[in-house]
């Protein structure tokens, strides 16, 4: 049987051989249905783009950098899958920089390496200096923001405003950290903290080893793949979507769209004891 060809999608689909290739690049000037209608036509035929040549034809290397400034909680199978969701449709493959790195050595590196763009994830808290991020390459920050540079965050004010929702006005919003790793940090400044003893409260717990309180319902900060403790309300830190916007952040930004927002929000899911989702109205 004869290996399936680019002529072959292009006629199957109806399209010249550029828009093919475009469409499975995931080039936006492609309408979404043009897209769609490739990838089908492609599948079926098992026909698969050379990437390598595709990109270097193109000057680019075809690889995006995520750039980590912490493991936890960003090296998550559901954050990388997002990711790569996206960004292999558009011909792009992942090279992971851990901790560890001095900020300035770490770009020449990564320039010298020839990367299409670079995914920077990190928080506030732990931000690195403006200065040792500038750079030609594309660059979008995730969990932090940059001056000049496209972030995705999550969106504090209406995270804090879901939870007086439903702490409702017969209890005070209060909030305790544990040991562990604090999934959303600016809790702590945000609400006041809770003491001992103090009574009629609504706890939010961050710190997954943190020692349940006694007086539920309240909230337990998780992981997508993690329960919380039994009573309790989840706060499920948003792993797979903000790898999958990030990733469509930083595609835009490498094909020069002009409409890429400066920061993107995102809203963490707020569940019940159990375990069904309360609706978000924007």
């Amino acid at each position: 049987m004869a290996k399936a060809t680019m002529e072959d999608v292009a006629r199957l689909a109806g399209v010249n051989k550029a828009t093919v290739s475009r469409a499975l690049r995931g080039d936006s000037r492609i309408s979404q249905a043009t897209r769609e209608k490739v990838w089908k036509f492609a599948k079926e035929i098992g026909y698969r783009l050379d990437l390598a040549a595709s990109t270097l034809s193109g000057g680019r290397t075809g690889i995006a950098a995520l750039v980590l400034e912490e493991i936890d909680p960003w090296l998550t199978g559901q954050f990388l899958e997002g990711l790569n969701r996206v960004l292999s449709r558009s011909g792009l493959d992942l090279l992971l920089k851990l901790p560890g790195f001095h900020p300035g050595e770490l770009l020449s590196s990564l320039e010298a390496r020839h990367v299409d763009c670079i995914l920077w994830a990190g928080t506030e808290e732990h931000r690195p200096e403006p200065q040792g991020t500038i750079s030609s390459t594309p660059m979008v920050t995730a969990g932090f923001s940059l001056p000049q540079k496209p972030a995705v965050l999550i969106s504090r004010e209406r995270t804090v405003e879901r939870l007086e929702n439903l702490a409702g006005s017969a209890k005070a919003l209060r909030y305790r950290a544990g040991s562990g790793v604090l999934l959303f940090p600016f809790l702590s400044r945000m609400i006041a903290p809770w003491k001992k003893g103090e009574k009629k409260v609504f706890p939010v717990i961050d710190g997954e080893d943190q020692t349940v309180l006694t007086e539920p319902p309240g909230v337990f900060c998780t992981r997508g793949e993690m329960n919380p403790p039994w009573g309790m309300h989840s706060l499920e830190w948003p792993a797979f979507e903000f790898g999958v916007t990030a990733a469509r952040v930083l595609v835009n930004v490498l094909q020069g769209q002009a409409s890429v927002p400066e920061i993107t929000y995102l809203v963490p899911a707020l569940k019940s004891p159990e375990g069904e989702t309360f609706p978000y109205v924007k």
